[in-house]
């Protein structure tokens, strides 16, 4: 029984995705999900790409109007789901584009009545001309009873205005799918990413739900990521035991209970106005 009857009990996913197997990692999907259902949570996040897989764009089977369709299925899919389990998921997928026109990264978010309340589009692709159209807006959103954002990867991790402009806007809670997949002698990118995580939420007096991607394709170098869950406070409050097992773990948050003060407001509302670069 939760202590607070305010709070939400979210989990997030550290699982394999396989390029361009939407159907594989359909039944992924669907799997974590039914288990998040018996652990009654009430939402669980999923990596960026989950359901194309990041490489899937520039992949052999390129991304186009029959997988557009394809995606949409899942899409409803999930939904229906969601609203006969009463749970609910964010979870990275594609958007727009077809047949000649790259799509975006994005990421979806369905509450608990199969409804898609928010689709978020990454905005700063590594390369926009080679893989997805970069997206040009950051919004803040209802979900489960309190102010929500979503942040893809880098988003995140390399532009901290970001955060703060989600913070502005409302959020109390920031859902980061990422795609930090990473060899393991460059384990300080793993690290990077919490570190990341913890930073932006203290900075900013927020919840960060962090969850990530493991490859399947790279036997001979494997690959390690985490999933994390960090408190306003920058603590860490769950967090995936194995780097290269999938897993989920889940906390208990209550993003509606934070307070913020008068010169909180107008530290971080100075941040953002700073131009930078």
């Amino acid at each position: 029984m939760r202590k607070n009857s305010r709070a939400l009990t979210v989990g997030t996913a550290l699982v394999f995705v396989h390029d361009c197997d939407i159907d594989k990692n359909l039944k992924t999907v669907l799997h974590w999900l039914q288990k998040a259902g018996e652990k009654k949570l009430d939402a669980v996040v999923f990596p960026e790409a989950m359901l194309t897989g990041w490489f899937c764009v520039q992949n052999s089977r390129r991304y186009d109007t029959a997988m557009r369709r394809e995606l949409e299925q899942a899409h409803k899919t999930i939904a229906t789901f969601c609203k006969e389990n009463r749970i609910a998921t964010v979870f990275g997928t594609a958007s727009g584009g077809g047949d000649k026109i790259r799509p975006y990264n994005s990421v979806l978010a369905i509450d608990k009545e199969g409804n898609v309340v928010h689709r978020q589009e990454k905005c700063h692709e590594p390369d926009a001309k080679k893989w997805y159209r970069s997206g040009n807006s950051i919004e803040s959103f209802d979900f489960l009873g309190t102010k929500a954002g979503i942040l893809i990867c880098r988003d995140l991790d390399r532009f901290p205005n970001n955060a703060q402009l989600l913070r502005l806007k409302g959020a109390k809670l920031i859902f980061n799918p990422v795609w930090h997949a990473t060899p393991p002698q460059e384990k300080h990118l793993r690290e990077l990413s919490e570190a990341n995580a913890r930073v932006r939420a203290a900075d900013n007096s927020v919840y960060i739900v962090v969850s990530n991607a493991l490859r399947p394709d790279n036997p001979v170098q494997p690959t390690e990521s985490c999933a994390c869950i960090v408190d306003p406070g920058g603590r860490v409050l769950a967090k995936t035991k194995s780097y290269t097992r999938e897993s989920m773990v889940w906390a208990e948050i209550d993003p509606n209970s934070i307070k913020y003060n008068r010169l909180d407001e107008r530290r971080i509302t100075r941040l953002v106005e700073t131009p930078t670069g």
